[in-house]
């Protein structure tokens, strides 16, 4: 029975070893497998935590993209033609805002010249010849003046209505045919120019040279000449064509020279002198026939204003020893010769 005890146990020893073993091994397959599945979360994790790195610096570097639809573009492209059209409206306003006060001078001398047209045709030419001289000197000068503020705005502005050119080519033309029929029925000898220029790039290098000859000349001889201005290279217009048929210039500058008094000739075609390039102001007042007029009405300015600055000439025709102290006495430049 003893015997039986002891065995009994050492049995339940060996088998509480054998449960305590396994438990063990149990135990130790948890581990590996919590161990393994740790690991594995944790690498999985770091993958993740990598992908979202490089997209984020992806991001930093370089623009993400953008959908546009077609409503956004419908909208910019309104916009867009909204501030153009604006600018373009407020250009176009400020162009004619300027270029209005010379349409109206141009309305005035177009009207001035119809009077004179009309007192031609409907009464007699003692009338006409009477008028035309009187109204003459206004024409010239605001016609002048329209003329230079055209070349302003031609040459500084960008934008330039070219039809306004037009109408003073026109305006131009008729005072011209006006001032040939006063010469030929009144006997005015009143000189004109008719000068052919182009502002067409690299076609008259010397036609700035010949327009600032031509202010000169007009200077020179105090507005009593006329001086019409026609640019050759705008063909289209039908002035232009008329002067290229009678004259056929084929230079610029072009100038055409009334001749001088007592040498025309006994058709009006004749009585015109044509000079193809480069004129100076001598030479213009030369073929003019009027540079003896030229010198004696410098010769006569000159005097008049040596006269009008000698504040001693009186004193030495008429003043005695008094005047001639007095003229001392108050530090006067002048004096009377010992």
């Amino acid at each position: 029975m003893k015997g039986d005890g002891k065995q009994d146990k050492g049995q339940n020893k060996e088998r509480e070893e054998k449960q305590e073993k396994r438990r063990e091994e149990r135990q130790g397959q948890h581990a590996k497998r919590d161990a393994k599945n740790a690991k594995g979360e944790s690498k999985q994790g770091s993958k993740q935590g990598k992908a979202i790195d490089d997209v984020w610096g992806e991001t930093r570097g370089r623009k993400t993209p953008r959908k546009w639809t077609w409503e956004v573009y419908t909208i910019a492209f309104i916009i867009t033609i909204v501030v153009f059209l604006a600018g373009a409206a407020v250009s176009y306003l400020f162009l004619n805002s300027a270029l209005s006060p010379i349409e109206k001078k141009m309305s005035v001398l177009n009207d001035d010249i119809i009077s004179l047209e009309t007192v031609l045709t409907s009464a007699s030419r003692e009338d006409f010849c009477t008028l035309y001289p009187l109204a003459a000197p206004s024409l010239e000068g605001q016609t002048w003046q329209i003329g230079e503020q055209l070349e302003y705005f031609e040459e500084s502005k960008k934008s330039f209505d070219i039809h306004l050119k037009y109408k003073y080519f026109h305006l131009e033309y008729r005072d011209l045919i006006l001032l040939k029929k006063a010469r030929a029925l009144c006997n005015l000898s009143t000189p004109y120019i008719i000068y052919i220029y182009s502002n067409k790039e690299g076609t008259c290098p010397k036609c700035k040279d010949e327009g600032l000859e031509l202010w000169k000349l007009r200077q020179a001889l105090n507005g009593s000449i006329r001086i019409y201005s026609f640019d050759g290279s705008l063909t289209d217009d039908i002035v232009i064509k008329a002067l290229k048929l009678r004259y056929n210039f084929t230079r610029y500058p072009t100038l055409i020279l009334s001749t001088a008094p007592g040498k025309q000739g006994s058709k009006a075609e004749k009585s015109e002198t044509v000079i193809e390039g480069f004129a100076s102001k001598d030479e213009l007042l030369q073929a003019l026939g009027l540079e003896l007029h030229y010198a004696s009405r410098k010769s006569q300015t000159t005097q008049s204003t040596t006269n009008e600055s000698s504040p001693c000439q009186n004193t030495h025709n008429t003043a005695g020893k008094d005047n001639a102290s007095e003229a001392e006495g108050s530090g006067s430049i002048c004096a009377l010769p010992s």
